[in-house]
């Protein structure tokens, strides 16, 4: 009978060591085994309000038992598996404080309930999960401003500080490729410097650069390729009509609006191909074009295809 019942207490021990949420929280104290054992009720909701009677009562009642195993938990272990577990999975449980802790701990103890640590009775601060949301806001915001001031710092290191366009040597020539480009050239420019001077110049250069940075889309590359020259490099296909609209549109921005009281025009040479060609030629081409409408009255735009 003995043995038996120290299997049964080790048993009963291996399983508890198995239960994610006590885990060696639960020592025996003493396993008292005589031959048996008597005992009495021993609390006030068994007595009634005359006196010490004892009446009916389901938990506690008169009975005889062969032994008595005592246990020793430690105090708060529930709270510190919390603990623990909010630090393993960034959370912020806390027991419920309507649960009856007694009666819990009895269940997961004697009965071998609440196995999975996520059935424990439990309430969440919602002002630290609206902390942490903030926080992560906060993060992500900041960390989203800094890749756009990076972005615009190396960006801008590859500008021209007078116009805002990219800088020529910023694209290989040989290496870059492109299926439509534009070549533009302030017509009479150094006449402009000569007769208003060059910071009147550098007003004209800021201002049709501003103009052509408006008239471009977000694919387009506006580059100021060197003094009085601008070149954009179309990022999507486009065919002659839809060219010849928008290099009749450039020619009125530039135009319809004086600058500095000055009536300014522009030249236009550009060069389309079906396909993607190496940005060299494709310059050559355009410069090409540029030449002829030069040649043939200014003001005006020619276009050769491949």
């Amino acid at each position: 009978m003995k043995k038996n019942i120290s299997g049964n207490i080790d048993n009963f021990f291996r399983l508890i060591n198995e239960n994610k949420i006590i885990q060696g929280n639960v020592w025996k104290v003493a396993n008292i085994y005589p031959n048996y054992m008597y005992i009495k009720p021993y609390s006030d909701k068994c007595k009634n309000r005359s006196g010490d009677k004892i009446v009916n009562c389901k938990q506690y009642f008169d009975r005889k038992i062969d032994s008595i195993l005592l246990l020793d938990i430690k105090v708060d272990f529930l709270k510190d598996f919390l603990h623990d577990f909010n630090g393993e999975n960034f959370t912020n449980f806390s027991l419920d404080k309507k649960i009856k802790l007694n009666e819990f701990i009895f269940n997961i103890i004697a009965k071998q309930k609440y196995f999975d640590p996520m059935k424990i009775p439990t309430q969440r601060s919602y002002l630290f999960f609206s902390l942490i949301c903030l926080v992560i806001f906060i993060f992500l915001f900041v960390t989203y401003e800094f890749i756009l001031f990076l972005r615009e710092n190396i960006n801008d290191n590859k500008k021209d500080k007078l116009t805002g366009l990219y800088r020529k040597d910023c694209f290989n020539d040989t290496k870059y490729s492109v299926s439509c480009i534009i070549i533009i050239d302030i017509d009479y420019f150094k006449n402009i410097n000569d007769t208003y001077g060059h910071q009147v110049g550098d007003i004209v250069l800021k201002e049709v650069s501003d103009r052509i940075r408006y008239f471009i889309s977000k694919t387009d590359i506006g580059i100021r390729w060197g003094g009085e020259e601008f070149v954009i490099l179309l990022g999507e296909e486009i065919d002659i009509k839809q060219l010849k609209i928008k290099l009749n549109q450039l020619l009125h921005a530039i135009s319809d609006i004086k600058i500095c009281n000055i009536d300014v025009t522009i030249s236009i040479g550009s060069f389309l191909s079906p396909n993607k060609i190496i940005l060299a030629n494709a310059f050559k081409s355009a410069d090409e074009a540029l030449y002829e409408s030069k040649r043939t009255g200014r003001n005006k735009y020619t276009i050769l295809m491949n």
